[in-house]
């Protein structure tokens, strides 16, 4: 599962063009992100080096993470993070070896 294919678009001589997957599609709100802190924390005088224009309304927009059930925009103050159901208990603690509590006294 990667982030690219490679697929041929011409031959004589073989030519590639790199496509991304639905694992690398997905990486796009991520990538926005950091985008956005880039712009925020790097860019120049003269602005960010990219922007994005929504298509819809055809305006630069700023993308925002907001909540997929209420729209409310996501900050780091309005979640709270918990286990999920992929969580895994820490493996615990092996028994101390009895011989090596005794050398230790």
């Amino acid at each position: 599962m990667g982030l690219l294919d490679r697929v041929q678009y011409a031959s004589d001589p073989d030519r590639y063009e790199y496509r991304l997957t639905a694992a690398g599609r997905e990486l796009f709100g991520a990538i926005v992100v950091l985008m956005r802190w880039g712009d925020t924390h790097l860019a120049g005088p003269e602005g960010p080096p990219i922007v994005l224009t929504h298509r819809t309304c055809g305006e630069v927009t700023h993308p925002r993470l907001t909540c997929d059930v209420c729209g409310e925009e996501i900050t780091i103050h309005s979640v709270t993070p918990s286990r999920g159901p992929g969580f895994l208990e820490a493996d615990p603690a092996p028994p101390e070896d009895p011989a090596r509590s005794e050398r230790n006294s």
